[in-house]
C-alpha cells in the first residue's frame, strides 16, 4: 500500500485546470488525448500525497474531467489506500442545484464536492437583482459569470499550485475564458502555476502573453465580435461597482506581459518552463511538473 503520509506532496494542494479547446483537433489531439494526460498526471500526484482540486460540474460531458479524476481516485481506493478527500470539487452557483443526489451518494465517497454558495457573498451578489422582463436573460448570464468568478476566487484560496492546460477562448460563461480567470487568480497571489501549451487553447493563450506578446485573444476587440459575449460584456460592466471589477482585457494582458516566465513561481527555470510550454511527451511532461513541484515544496519547508 502507498503510505500518502511519506510523501514529498502529502496533502499539499494541486489544482487542474483542463478543458477542451477549439483548436485541439487542429493540433491533432481529440478528447481521448485530455483524458489520458489528466489521468496521468493525476495518478502521479496522488502517489506523490497530493490532494487533487478540480472546479467543474459532474453533468459537463466530452469529456468530464470530474468523472475522469474520480474514476482515478475510484482505483487509488480500491487498489493502494483509502483516499477519502484526495479529490475536492469546487461547484458554482447555480450549477450545484443541478447535481443529482444519487450521483453525489455514488461519488461522495471518493469526492469532497464544495459548492460555492452566493450567499457567502451578498455585497457582490445583489447587484440589481430586481430587474425589467427583457434583461431577464442577460441578467441571468451576468449572475452565472458573477458566481463562476466566486468560485474560481474560492478555489484559489484552498489550492498551492496549478496545472493548467487547453480551456475555451470563446464560447464560455464566465466573464473571461475560465483558465485565463484562474491563471490571474493564481498569479496576482504568487502561487505556482505550470502551463502544457501543446493542447492549445487558453494554456497557450497565457503563455504567449507571458512571453510578452499579448494575443488577439486577450483584446476586448477580439472577444466582443461575439455577439453574445457583447452583450454580456456591455451588461457586466454596466452592472459592476466597487466590489466587482470590470472586464478588462487589456488590463489582464498587460498583466501577464508584466509577470513574465518568472512569476510563474513553479520551480522551473526559463527553460525548462519553455520545454513544458512546447512538450507533446506526457512522461516529460509530468516529470517537470514534479521536479518543479518539488522544489516548491521544498522552498516552502525551508521558509
Amino acid at each position: 500500500m502507498i503510505d500518502f503520509n511519506n510523501r514529498f506532496l502529502n496533502n499539499f494542494k494541486v489544482g487542474i485546470s483542463i478543458a477542451k479547446s477549439q483548436d485541439l483537433h487542429k493540433l491533432g489531439f481529440d478528447s481521448m488525448h485530455l483524458s489520458d494526460i489528466t489521468i496521468e498526471i493525476a495518478r502521479y500526484l496522488l502517489s506523490c500525497g497530493a490532494i487533487i482540486v478540480y472546479g467543474g460540474y459532474i453533468k459537463h460531458a466530452d469529456p468530464n474531467f470530474v468523472n475522469v479524476l474520480s474514476d482515478v481516485i475510484k482505483y487509488y481506493k480500491e487498489n493502494y489506500e483509502k483516499t477519502n478527500n484526495r479529490l475536492i470539487n469546487y461547484v458554482a452557483y447555480p450549477l450545484y442545484n443541478n447535481i443529482d443526489e444519487d450521483d453525489e451518494a455514488d461519488l461522495e465517497q471518493y469526492i469532497q464536492f464544495i459548492r460555492v454558495r452566493p450567499e457567502e457573498h451578498k455585497e457582490k451578489f445583489y447587484i440589481d437583482m430586481k430587474v425589467s422582463p427583457t434583461e431577464h436573460n442577460i441578467h441571468e448570464k451576468f449572475i452565472n459569470a458573477v458566481s463562476l468568478s466566486f468560485m474560481r476566487e474560492t478555489m484559489n484560496k484552498g489550492t498551492q499550485a496549478n496545472i493548467m492546460l487547453g480551456g475555451k477562448t470563446k464560447g464560455y460563461s464566465g466573464k473571461y475564458p475560465g483558465l485565463v480567470e484562474e491563471a490571474y487568480l493564481a498569479l496576482t497571489a504568487k502561487k505556482p502555476v505550470y502551463l502544457i501549451g501543446a493542447y492549445g487553447g487558453c494554456a497557450n493563450v497565457i503563455i504567449q502573453a507571458l512571453k510578452g506578446q499579448p494575443p488577439l485573444e486577450l483584446t476586448t476587440e477580439e472577444q466582443c465580435k461575439d455577439e453574445n459575449y457583447n452583450i454580456l460584456y456591455e451588461y457586466y460592466n454596466k452592472k459592476s461597482n466597487t466590489s466587482l471589477e470590470l472586464i478588462n482585457y487589456e488590463r489582464i494582458g498587460t498583466f501577464f506581459k508584466e509577470t513574465g516566465i518568472k512569476g510563474l513561481n513553479n520551480g522551473l527555470d526559463d527553460n525548462e518552463n519553455n520545454l513544458l510550454f512546447e512538450s507533446i511527451d506526457t512522461a516529460e511532461i509530468i516529470s517537470l511538473i514534479l521536479k518543479g513541484l518539488k522544489n516548491v515544496k521544498t522552498t516552502f519547508n525551508n521558509s
